[in-house]
C-alpha cells in the first residue's frame, strides 16, 4: 500500500527466478520507490545481472501509471474494455492505490458523431 519495498525482499524475489529467457520484476505500489531506494536496489540487480545468462529487467510503477497505460493502447470504441478499466479505476480510488484523487483528469469522452448521423438517417 505504500513504497515499503526492502532492498533484501527484493533480492530474495531475485532469486525465485529461474533461467527464463524473460524476467521482469515489477515493483507496483500507490506511489513510485524513493529514488535513493531504487538506486540501490538497481545497483544490486546490476551484480546479479552480470551473473545471470537472462537479466532481470526492474519497471517500478504505480496502479494510476498502468491504467494509463491500458488506456493509451485500447480503442476509444472499445466500450467493454473501456467498462473494464473504468471498474479497476474506481476499485484503486476505493482501495486508496491511487493515492490523490485527480479524476478531474479522468473524463470519458464519447464522441457523437455517428450516433448523430445515425439519428439523422432515420429522420
Amino acid at each position: 500500500m505504500s513504497d515499503w519495498f526492502y532492498t533484501d525482499q527484493l533480492l530474495r524475489h531475485l532469486k525465485s527466478f529461474s533461467d527464463e529467457k524473460y524476467k521482469v520484476m515489477i515493483t507496483l505500489a500507490p506511489e513510485l520507490m524513493k529514488s535513493e531506494k531504487k538506486i540501490e536496489f538497481e545497483e544490486h540487480l546490476k551484480a546479479y545481472n552480470a551473473t545471470q545468462t537472462y537479466p532481470v529487467m526492474h519497471v517500478n510503477t504505480t496502479f494510476e501509471d498502468i491504467i494509463d497505460a491500458i488506456r493509451d493502447v485500447i480503442d476509444n470504441r472499445d466500450y467493454e474494455m473501456q467498462d473494464v478499466l473504468d471498474d479497476y479505476l474506481n476499485y484503486c480510488y476505493n482501495d486508496k492505490l491511487i493515492i490523490v484523487s485527480d479524476s478531474w483528469k479522468r473524463m470519458r469522452v464519447q464522441l457523437a458523431g455517428t450516433t448523430f448521423n445515425f439519428r439523422k438517417s432515420l429522420l
